[in-house]
């Protein structure tokens, strides 16, 4: 790897110099290569940061033969460049993917029910696909309270490598790894262990309240829709709102 890739060691360093390695032009922009980066190239369900290095928007980021490659609109001047991330998006997304961990494994805790294709992070709502085809309000319901139980407790969230499977002995460990060589397990403690490379909150109570919002069968799968933290609370804000305006013009 060229790059060191601070958001492993530092989730919450947002601001950065680092020195340009190479700067290539493709049809989308300029590709840059750094020595050191904060932004998170996405993987594993989870999108791309979003920020600016040298002034410049950050376009994408993306790995590629190991390499975390940045495209921005024009090519950077100078040799050491400043980076700064979107932290808005960055902490959504750490919301989003910790919560996944915690909604994953109450699922399996509570319904015996396994997450069985990871989890996509959208830009409104995140999604998990159980082995399982059917679900009622009152199962998701005791998920939900377990999920958000753990997220009361605030948790301490870590993440730790491993040099092959054989090194990990973990009971709370809910998948195991589908890669060969080092191997990140994130662990929720007490709770959940999982392999990921996301980005993730310090504590469970960072999360916010886990809302599990919808399902419905998919590809012989159940895909379950869920909110984290401010998503979850912005969802309320709406709804409470339609209730109220429907409250007033029924008058009940």
């Amino acid at each position: 790897m060229l790059t060191e890739q601070i958001y492993y060691q530092q989730p919450y360093q947002i601001e950065f110099e680092a020195d340009i390695i190479s700067q290539v032009p493709v049809e989308a922009g300029i590709q840059v290569i750094l020595d050191r980066t904060c932004f998170y190239p996405g993987g594993g369900g989870q999108p791309p940061d979003a920020g600016e290095i040298g002034g410049q928007p950050v376009l994408n980021v993306f790995e590629k033969d190991d390499i975390i490659i940045h495209l921005v609109p024009e090519e950077l001047s100078g040799q050491t460049v400043t980076g700064r991330v979107d932290w808005a998006r960055r902490f959504d997304h750490m919301q989003q993917h910790t919560g996944q961990h915690i909604l994953s494994a109450a699922f399996k805790k509570a319904l015996g029910a396994r997450t069985i294709a990871g989890f996509h992070l959208g830009a409104e709502f995140s999604t998990i696909d159980l082995d399982r085809t059917d679900l009622t309000r009152s199962d998701a319901d005791r998920v939900e309270d377990l999920a958000n139980r753990v997220v009361v407790e605030n948790r301490p969230v870590t993440a730790s490598i491993y040099g092959s499977v054989e090194e990990i002995d973990d009971p709370a460990l809910r998948n195991l790894p589908v890669v060969e060589g080092p191997i990140r397990i994130v662990e929720v403690a007490g709770f959940d262990a999982c392999p990921c490379g996301g980005t993730h909150v310090r504590a469970t109570g960072e999360v916010g309240p886990i809302k599990v919002i919808g399902w419905e069968r998919s590809r012989g799968a159940l895909r379950v829709r869920f909110l984290c933290g401010r998503r979850a609370l912005a969802d309320y804000r709406v709804k409470s709102e339609a209730v109220r305006r429907l409250a007033e013009r029924f008058t009940v």
